[in-house]
């Protein structure tokens, strides 16, 4: 058996890079009702939008835009901000769709139409697109 304290460890080297992004996934339907993720989404955009005033380095994943729209009507101030930063790509949007989906479920013509609603509401309002494809529950 060889000692470990000996053992030499690989390192990654220069050319080896790993990436940690910020997100949140707020599941529309799984407990509570639509007035609870109100105001967990304005929680998690203040708290995500102070990260990114304070640390240039922090990005941000977001993930589905159903969230963003109920914020868009009550702190309009709030999407401006995090428009910025998809701007400057410190936000970047994931998948792009309204709500993500339980694969066990929906059609393909479901994840086409939730695809097609969060992709255009979020570049009319934060001003990008989907560069990247998730599915958050499978």
């Amino acid at each position: 058996m060889a000692d470990t304290a000996k053992t030499p460890r690989r390192s990654l080297g220069t050319s080896e890079t790993v990436h940690v992004v910020g997100m949140t996934h707020l599941d529309l339907a799984w407990l509570y009702d639509s007035t609870h993720y109100r105001e967990c989404q304005e929680v998690v955009a203040v708290r995500m939008l102070d990260l990114l005033d304070h640390d240039p380095e922090f990005t941000y994943l977001i993930e589905q835009f159903l969230h963003f729209r109920w914020l868009n009507e009550t702190r309009p101030d709030l999407i401006g901000r995090i428009a910025k930063y998809v701007r400057e790509g410190r936000v970047e949007i994931g998948g792009g769709m309204a709500s993500s989906l339980d694969t066990n479920g929906p059609n393909g013509e479901g994840y086409v139409r939730s695809h097609l609603l969060g992709s255009a509401w979020a570049k009319e309002h934060l001003g990008g697109t989907a560069k990247v494809g998730e599915l958050m529950d499978t």
